[in-house]
């Protein structure tokens, strides 16, 4: 049923008939999409020729009470932050006090990577075009007790996944140091410039940049959902570390002003807040992305993907698409436009589902340009139900690889001690009774159980972080001498 929104027609684009004609219908379409998604709700913005024409959300902000979801109800923005840093940057650059060819460590003198030579050479443009080379290193920040200086110090600890510059390589840490380029240049905090620079003059005064700042009403509740489809509630996480990445909170009110902000390129009723010319160039490609098999199956309209600065772009039946997702625990938003047809969308829902907010974006511009070719809706749940089906597949498989019979080769007690990696920082194992606990930091903590030989599984209490299999290391003598976390790192134990 749906809960709360308006309609409103606009004058700028053909007759009131037609521009009724072009959204009729499409309330219903979510409604009946959103049951096969299990998410407990959706909230929509539409901008067209500078007018906010549609504005609605669908379902409850959580789950398992009658609590409506509304245009004013705040989720979380996750990865779409990205292209407030690069506008923030971009304001500078328009004030010339800054660069995007600048060097970073001219900036910042105490920036450091493990290469000299990337160290020396790494642009502004670089650091949020996703081009540096470095390896993701997500866990240094998720669900982590450092700061965003604590992470800095830490970027050249960490590994490269391939040559600088060789290729695309998503990359959150890389925009942590680009806000730290916006504060060395503004002297003013990341969280401080894009509240007064950006927040304030846009009107959006329910968006923030931290779960600090939250509006304590209408705000909707994350959801996980299991491999056996059980959809359950997940905190709010704090990811004030991963700011400039990816910290920002909003509603499809607000964001429909920032849409409004980069289809008019820079300007917003008589105020202009960044240059046409930085706006494009933030909207052109900086580096290609491959459009893999699995991506042209999902998507068989795309054949051209780039990476801007902050924002990916993509065609799509002949038109340019400037567009961003975001995903964070429990939580969803897209934001897309085509910008000549002056055409915008925000998305947001409450359940982790990645692809549901991608088709409704390309059923809405199917509607403005004209095509039903493709049910977006049932191409991709049936894509996702693939996806589903082969991760079970896979933990099939991984639970069927265990060898029966086996035990440890030490006591449990020899498994006891501080481990240390010099990027994630200490994990602690512990004997609780007859069970090895492992913690890391204040969020992961694990009930390690026996697998075979001498790895064990780690489930963690907070079950949306799942389980992980571990293996510990020996040296010669026989003594435990590390622990490896299978997709994280491997932490030397601490001698005395």
């Amino acid at each position: 049923m749906r809960r709360y929104g308006w309609l409103l027609l606009w004058v700028c684009w053909g007759s009131p008939a037609t521009a009724q004609d072009v959204l009729d219908g499409l309330g219903a379409y979510v409604e009946q999409a959103l049951p096969g998604w299990q998410a407990p709700g959706l909230a929509i913005a539409i901008v067209k020729d500078d007018a906010v024409v549609f504005a609605e959300g669908f379902g409850s902000r959580q789950a398992t009470a009658d609590l409506p979801v509304d245009v004013e109800t705040v989720f979380l923005n996750a990865s779409t932050t990205k292209a407030f840093t690069t506008t923030a940057l971009a304001m500078l650059v328009d004030e010339e006090q800054l660069a995007w060819d600048d060097r970073v460590i001219d900036h910042l003198p105490a920036f450091r990577l493990a290469d000299p030579y990337v160290t020396r050479e790494m642009r502004v443009r670089d650091l949020v075009s996703h081009r540096s080379g470095m390896a993701r290193s997500d866990y240094v920040w998720y669900a982590s007790p450092m700061t965003r200086q604590d992470v800095m110090e830490r970027l050249r600890l960490m590994d490269t996944a391939f040559g600088f510059r060789a290729g695309y390589g998503y990359n959150n840490n890389m925009f942590i140091a680009a806000g730290a380029v916006v504060e060395a240049v503004s002297g003013m905090t990341w969280d401080a410039f894009v509240k007064q620079r950006i927040l304030q003059p846009l009107g959006m005064a329910r968006t923030s940049t931290s779960i600090a700042d939250l509006p304590a009403d209408n705000r909707a509740t994350p959801h996980g959902r299991s491999l056996g489809n059980e959809v359950y509630p997940v905190k709010w996480r704090n990811y004030d570390t991963v700011g400039p990445a990816g910290s920002l909170n909003s509603t499809v009110t607000d964001m429909a002003q920032w849409v409004r902000l980069h289809l008019n390129e820079g300007e917003i009723d008589g105020q202009r807040l960044v240059s046409a010319e930085q706006v494009r160039e933030m909207h052109a490609a900086q580096t290609t992305i491959r459009v893999s098999e699995s991506y042209k199956q999902d998507y068989p309209e795309v054949n051209f993907r780039a990476y801007g600065l902050g924002w990916f772009l993509n065609d799509y039946r002949g038109h340019k698409v400037v567009q961003h997702s975001g995903s964070l625990d429990g939580m969803r938003a897209r934001v897309g436009m085509i910008p000549e047809l002056d055409l915008g969308v925000v998305l947001f829902t409450n359940v982790n589902e990645s692809t549901l907010l991608a088709g409704l974006m390309y059923h809405i511009f199917d509607r403005y340009i004209g095509s039903s070719a493709r049910d977006w809706n049932a191409h991709l749940l049936a894509s996702r139900e693939r996806s589903r089906a082969q991760a079970r597949q896979y933990r099939a498989e991984q639970d069927s690889s265990r060898i029966a019979g086996t035990t440890p080769s030490r006591p449990l007690a020899d498994f006891v001690g501080r481990y240390i990696d010099p990027v994630f920082g200490t994990a602690k194992v512990k004997l609780d009774g007859e069970t090895l606990v492992l913690t890391i930091g204040p969020e992961f903590v694990g009930d390690v159980t026996h697998w075979h030989h001498d790895t064990f599984r780690a489930t963690w209490r907070d079950r949306y972080m799942g389980r992980d299999l571990l293996t510990f290391r020996f040296d010669s003598s026989g003594k435990v001498e590390a622990l490896g976390i299978d997709g994280w790192a491997t932490f030397a134990r601490e001698q005395p």
